[in-house]
């Protein structure tokens, strides 16, 4: 058992580093709809005890009430630029470039480099 939980899709840099240190790790899955399946997520956090996971999703009806939620369980919620465009305000960002940002800026707290 290496601590990964089922739902992990991706992990950065891979999977010795997440065992040597997950702390240091992007962890991301992606879900092409959210529903109710976004809970899960929040529960994968407490499974593998990593810091932060970043969700991809396609879903383009994602609440306010949800991405709060997600927030507070320091989940972030990756969209296409189309999407992020009409959720700007869920994202606590004055527009896309600020969200890509706070984003970067969260995987550069974790250790990880961002390319510019």
């Amino acid at each position: 058992e290496n601590g990964m939980g089922k739902m992990i899709d991706f992990v950065v840099p891979g999977k010795e580093a997440y065992i040597e240190n997950r702390s240091q790790c992007a962890i991301l899955t992606a879900k092409t709809t959210l529903r109710e399946r976004w809970q899960e997520v929040t529960e994968e956090l407490d499974r593998t005890n990593v810091p932060h996971i970043y969700l991809l999703t396609l879903d383009e009806a994602v609440s306010e009430s949800v991405m709060r939620t997600l927030g507070r369980h320091n989940v972030t919620v990756i969209l296409y630029d189309s999407v992020k465009k009409t959720k700007l305000a869920d994202l606590n960002a004055g527009g896309v470039e600020e969200a890509m940002q706070i984003i970067a800026g969260t995987a550069r707290s974790m250790g990880i480099e961002v390319g510019e």
